[in-house]
This record gives structure tokens, sequence and C-alpha cells, in this order.
């Protein structure tokens, strides 16, 4: 279960409120032979509502509300006799609370030995929100354990195909941890969508903020923010500006404009030698009037599905960087990612750039004034894009 910061109450609170307004003489009794358990049942019901208020409360504000995620738990997996050997019950068979109509994945496979009758695997919610966190097995205080409510498979993925029809399942640990993105929702409510793998915090700041758009000021705040906050660097550069073009019979050496900066020698060069993809270009309609280049490093690997070849690696640490991870470059390899590997494919890419860079590109288009031309430049390591020198901020 989330826990909300808004203050709630649970129900040993309402139950020391029974003490307190009711007389010894006519609560003990109920305590000692029969009757307790219906105000046990009144605790509960309430502390469930207040916790509904809490949370109600938590999502209503920006600075309590959290993004999504899902509730996770265990299953245990039975078959009623060995009879059909040895198989694996597959990642992505669905179980199902059958009486709330809630969904589950497993996440890992689940191997039956031959003679193995049950296996616990863990599973996920289909959905993210506190309504998928279910309590598992639950005692009463007679000693009567009231089953867990997932109890139904769904859809059973085995190998072999069908490998046991009587599989059954039931819930072996409470479920917890699911959270509504409701974060996310305010955010889209101020036309300020989360960034690809940002987190609460920094995505929470963002969002608070009031309008800082439109004004050069204003896009390199915002971009300062997507960009710093995971540990990289970028280049904005406005295409009036000496160091994206110059002019003919510029003056000869690096010569200094109190409102333009300094304005490089040969920024404009017939037959430039030079590889640089943000300077010295013949400027088109697109960008002799305003207009924006972002400049933005070849970024690195952050969530990378690509394998290749001879790959030196020799442990799970040689895939891993402050950044992210690459694939595991493995015929055969597992489908679903492991907390130690991570799955590849043929011509797999960095999905995690390609994701960050679409999110870079729909932030800009979304704060930048109305008729102003937006580029958004790659630059591989070597080439001189990044004109302005700008370091890594210290990794926190």
């Amino acid at each position: 279960m989330t826990t909300p910061t808004s203050p709630y109450f649970v129900s040993q609170d309402f139950l020391d409120m029974v003490d307190r307004l009711f007389p010894e003489w006519y609560v003990q009794p109920l305590k000692d032979q029969v009757g307790y358990e219906l105000l046990r049942a009144y605790a509960d019901t309430f502390a469930r509502a207040s916790l509904a208020i809490a949370r109600t409360q938590d999502s209503g504000f920006l600075g309590t509300a959290s993004g999504g995620s899902y509730s996770t738990g265990s299953v245990q997996l039975a078959r009623p006799n060995t009879g059909t050997g040895a198989f694996t019950v597959l990642t992505g068979t669905v179980v199902e609370a059958s009486a709330s109509n809630r969904y589950f994945l497993t996440t890992a496979d689940a191997a039956f030995g031959i003679l193995d009758l049950s296996v616990t695997v863990p599973v996920r919610s289909i959905g993210q929100g506190p309504e998928y966190d279910l309590p598992g097995d639950v005692m009463t205080a007679d000693g009567t354990v009231l089953a867990g409510e997932i109890d139904t498979i769904v859809l059973p993925l085995t190998s072999p195909v069908y490998a046991e029809p009587a599989l059954s399942v039931s819930q072996a640990s409470a479920t917890s941890g699911g959270a509504a993105p409701v974060l996310d929702q305010l955010g889209d409510d101020r036309g300020i969508d989360r960034l690809s793998g940002e987190a609460d915090a920094p995505y929470r700041v963002r969002a608070r903020k009031l309008p800082d758009t439109v004004s050069p000021a204003g896009i390199r705040r915002q971009l300062d923010a997507a960009f710093f906050s995971r540990n990289l660097p970028y280049d904005l550069i406005e295409t009036w500006q000496h160091r994206y073009q110059s002019c003919w019979d510029s003056p000869l050496g690096d010569t200094t404009h109190p409102q333009q900066g300094t304005m490089l020698e040969g920024t404009f060069a017939y037959d430039d030698t030079r590889v640089d993809r943000v300077a010295g270009l013949w400027m088109s309609v697109d960008d002799d009037r305003c207009g924006y280049v972002l400049v933005v490093p070849m970024l690195p690997c952050l969530l990378d599905r690509g394998m290749a070849y001879d790959d030196p690696a020799s442990t799970w640490r040689d895939q891993r960087t402050n950044y992210g991870t690459r694939a595991d470059s493995a015929w055969d390899g597992p489908v679903a990612d492991g907390p130690l590997y991570s799955s590849g494919v043929w011509d797999g890419v960095d999905l995690g750039a390609r994701s960050l860079l679409q999110s870079i590109w729909t932030l800009f288009r979304g704060i930048k004034g109305a008729g102003v031309q937006v580029s958004v430049v790659v630059a591989p390591p070597g080439e001189t894009a990044l004109a302005v020198p700008v370091t890594f901020p210290p990794l926190s």
C-alpha cells in the first residue's frame, strides 16, 4: 500500500475512540465474548475511507502528488499432480482477482520441475493505482484464514504449449506499491508534460513554476532543468548570433561585440573544409529572421537494445553507466529484462536516447514563440558543434 503524506486514521485509532466514548462495562464483554468483531469491521471501514481522503488530498496538489507506479507482489502457481512432467509458465501470464476484476501479469518465468507441484512467481498489476494493492491471506480473530483475491488464471502461457490444463493460482503475498499518475495529470493540466525518464522531483519543480516560456532566458531555464538534471550538456544558439553566421569581409581575427559576443574569424568562408553543423552555413528563409539551433551531444547509453559481435563485456557491470544500460549481446537471451541484464534485439537502438530527444523536441516546440523556427542537432564526439563550452555538472 502506498502511504500518503497527508494524515489519516488507521483502524486502531477508531477502536481507541470506542474505548474512550463507551464505558468499560459495555466494551469489555464485547471483547471477551462476541460483538467486538462488528466494531472492528466498522473501524476497518472508516480507516479505508480516511485513507482514501488522504490520498485524494495528496492528489490535489503538485507538492504532494506523485507519478504512477505498478502494484507488485507474488502468486503461487500449482498443479494437481506431477503427471505432466517438467514445463515452464512464461512471463506475461495473466492472472485475475475475479471478485473485483483486477488483472496482474507474471514478471518472471516459473519453471516446474518433474516433481514440483507449486512454484511462486512475482506479478505486477496491469494498471497503475492503489486499487491494485490487495492484502493477500488474512487471518481472522478466530483463526480462520481468508484467501487472497487473486484466484484465476485468465491467459496461461506455457512452454510447451498447453503443458498443464489444470494449472491454478493463489495469492502468495500482498500486492503493494500501486499509485495513480496524478502528478502527470496535474502537469498536463498546465501544459507541462513529463520528459522521458524524468523523476518526480524535477518534474514537480518544473510543473510548479509560473509560465516561463517564449523569452530566450525562459527557454534556457527550461532546457537547464531538462538537461542538467541528467548531467548532460547542451548549447542553444540563436541564428542572429555571429557564431552561427558572419558576413562578407568580416574583420580578420576574433573580435568581440557588446551584444552579439565574440565574432569568430572565418565563420563564413567558401569551401570550408571544417565539419561544423551549426556554423558557416548558407542561411535560408527558415533561419534568416528568427530561430534557434539546439545542439545536444551524442547521448550516452540510456537504454540501448542493440547488440554487437565480440562484445568485450565480461560482467553485467561492464554494461552499466551513470546514465543507463546497454543490452547483453547474447543469442537466445531472455525476453524480459532482469535485475542484472537487459535484453537485446537485432538492429536494436537506444530507446532511452530516442525517447529523451523526442521529449526535448516536444518541450521546445511547446515553449518557443509562435513562428520561431527550431532545429535540433546531435553533435557526435569530435565535432565542434558545442561552440560554447558547457561542462558536465557534478554527479550528485
